[in-house]
């Protein structure tokens, strides 16, 4: 999941918490994420972000036995962005691990605004790496 872009307006200080649930037959997932904003001098705009889902499961296709598994991702994610004059350069940061996957990614983003801001042309590069292993049985 990507962050979305910080906006570059004035941003509001805040904190967010969503508590993700689902649930059917044989998988439930819950996964609470922390989302907190803050808008420093100089137009500067950071976030943060933490996610931690556990996802529990009695599919057959995941154990050899077919008993309940639980499985743990945590995922953390930063972005600044800085407004200089119609100009707004952004860097985000993404990282996220379970027991058989990790992954690391990092982004720039450049944004310009002309046309009395009516109008905004944006470029960005993103750069991700995955580093996927093998599951162990319970």
């Amino acid at each position: 999941m990507e962050a979305a872009p910080l906006r570059a307006v004035r941003a509001e200080d805040s904190a967010t918490l969503w508590l993700n649930y689902y649930k059917e037959r044989s998988t439930r997932v819950a996964a609470p994420m922390l989302t907190v904003r803050k808008g420093l001098p100089h137009d500067v705009q950071v976030e943060g972000t933490l996610l931690v889902d556990q996802i529990t499961s009695a599919s057959g296709a995941f154990t050899v036995t077919d008993e309940a598994f639980s499985e743990y991702r945590v995922e953390a994610r930063a972005q600044g962005a800085i407004t200089l004059g119609n100009f707004t350069p952004q860097v985000s940061f993404r990282y996220s691990r379970e027991s058989d996957y990790t992954s690391l990614g990092v982004g720039l983003t450049g944004s310009y605004a002309f046309n009395q801001k009516a109008t905004t042309v944006s470029a960005f590069a993103r750069f991700n790496t995955d580093d996927i292993g093998q599951r162990a049985q319970p």
